[in-house]
Order: structure tokens, then sequence, then C-alpha cells
């Protein structure tokens, strides 16, 4: 028994450094994102403010953190991968499939899609209802020249924060998700499948959908209710 699953780990972590690998491997190179991006001033800046906010809320504790820093990531992380988002001008953009990836304490999902990625987003693509007493944080937020953004709200007094994240359906773009503190159910939102999460030791959820070409993810912590996320999806477009 522990020989076979001495087995199954060695498996396991060879197949997510092959993967890692194979990724890595597809990235530009420095030389490269030099020429495609020179100017960074901007995004410079609002990580700065970023680090120093993390920093000024570094007593507050929070058991589902892995979640809010992986949209974080994935938000500077389109900054980087913009340079390989297709262009066509018959695009066709319908989700054929969902695959889950499971670890220990994560939960990856990665939509697919039939045809070429969008070249960017539909004009005015937003929020359109964010629930009263929460401020838009401009320092925390970004948005890329597709129009793809990440977008953060907090309460005044901090006990409530919400972010949004939108982004082009890409089909090897992976969203990684905290699975220890976070119990997800499958549901189904305007017709297309989503996911939504729950936190287990505080009050919170995480939604995440696609639908026409383009990935949504909702976080929010603190007091906002479940029926505030719907009314939040509903109204992004």
């Amino acid at each position: 028994m522990n020989e076979n699953n001495v087995s199954f780990d060695l498996a396991l972590d060879f197949a997510l450094r092959e993967n890692a690998r194979r990724e890595m491997e597809q990235l530009p190179r420095p030389s490269e994102l030099e020429t495609m991006y020179p100017d960074m001033s901007a995004l410079d800046a609002k990580l700065s403010a970023l680090l120093e906010k993390m920093k000024s809320h570094k007593h507050r504790v929070r058991p589902a953190r892995i979640i809010r820093k992986a949209l974080l990531v994935a938000a500077i992380a389109m900054a980087l991968f913009s340079c390989l988002m297709l262009a066509s001008s018959d695009v066709r953009n319908a989700v054929v499939n969902t695959i889950i990836e499971w670890t220990n304490r994560d939960m990856g999902i990665r939509f697919e899609i039939q045809g070429d990625p969008l070249t960017a987003l539909p004009d005015g693509y937003g929020p359109h209802y964010i629930p009263e007493g929460l401020v838009f944080n401009d320092a925390a937020s970004a948005t890329e020249s597709d129009g793809s953004f990440y977008y953060a709200y907090q309460s005044e007094d901090g006990s409530k924060a919400l972010d949004i994240q939108v982004r082009i359906l890409q089909n090897g773009s992976m969203t990684w998700m905290d699975n220890e503190h976070t119990t997800y159910d499958k549901i189904t939102f305007n017709g297309a499948k989503a996911y939504l999460g729950t936190f287990q030791k505080h009050k919170g959820y995480v939604m995440i959908w696609a639908s026409d070409g383009v990935e949504n993810t909702i976080y929010a912590e603190g007091n906002i209710s479940l029926s505030d996320i719907y009314k939040i999806a509903e109204n992004l477009y």
C-alpha cells in the first residue's frame, strides 16, 4: 500500500512539474517582453500601491486568502500574456467543456472554447451593480488594453471586500482556487455552467463562470449576501 502511494505521489509530482515546464517554455523571453512592453511604469506604480495596501491590512487574518492572491496574480499576468491572444475576423465563442483539476488544497478550473478567442471585451463590458457601502479601489485595480480587468472594492471600515475579475477566455488558461477552506457547488447561471464557492470558516463567496468568450470571477468577503452575488453577476455585461 505504501509503495503504491509513493508511486502515485511521484507520478503526480512529475506530471505537475512537466506541465509547469511546458507552460514556462511557451512564455516570451525577457528580451521579447522588453520589446512588447517597453514601458511598464504604470503597472509598477499599481503594484507598489497594491503592496502597500497589503502591508497595511496584514493584521487581518483571511483563511481564504489564497483565492484573493490567485486573482491578483491573474490580473497581473494578463499584461504578460496579452501577446498570446489571437486575432480573427470570424469569431466563434461557444463554451464546450470545463476541465477540473484537484489537488489537496486547490481546485483548477479551465473552460475550453470552440473557435478563436475574442480580441477584446465587448464595449462597455463591466459591473453595472455594486452593493451599497463598497468603494472602488483604484490603486488595487487594473485594466488591460483588450478590456480585461481586475476591479477591487472595499468598505470604509474594511469589514467587506469585493473583487471582480473579467478576462478573455483562453483554452490554456487555468484559474486555481482554494479548496481547503471553500466548498464548491456546480450551478447553472444564465444557461452557462458555473461554480459557486462558499467559505467554510467565515462569510464569503466566490463565483466563476464563462459565457460568450468571457471568463468572469466574483470574490466577495464579509457582509455581502448571496443574493447580492447573483445580482452582481446578473449585472456584469
